[in-house]
C-alpha cells in the first residue's frame, strides 16, 4: 500500500504522450470497424485518458480507484444497453 499513497503527477509532455499513445492505439486497433463488442478498446482508451486528466497531486490510489470505478460503471451501462 505504500506505493499507492504517492502522488500522481504527470508533466505536460507525459500527458501529451499518453494522448498520442491513445490515438495511435485506436488507429491500430480500429474498433469502429470491428463487428461485435468493440467497447473494450474504447474502455482501454478511456482509462488512459482518465489517468492523464487527473490534476497534479492526486493520490495514486484515488486516481486508480476512480478510473476503475468509471470503467466498471461503463461496462455495466453498456451491458444493460446491449441487452435491451
Amino acid at each position: 500500500m505504500r506505493g499507492l499513497s504517492k502522488s500522481w503527477s504527470l508533466t505536460t509532455a507525459m500527458r501529451l504522450g499518453i494522448v498520442l499513445f491513445v490515438a495511435g492505439y485506436l488507429c491500430v486497433m480500429q474498433p469502429w470497424s470491428a463487428g461485435e463488442r468493440p467497447m473494450g478498446h474504447y474502455q482501454v482508451a478511456l482509462a488512459f485518458l482518465m489517468m492523464a486528466a487527473f490534476p497534479r497531486g492526486t493520490r495514486l490510489l484515488v486516481a486508480v480507484g476512480v478510473t476503475l470505478g468509471v470503467l466498471v460503471l461503463a461496462m455495466v451501462i453498456l451491458n444493460v444497453l446491449g441487452n435491451s
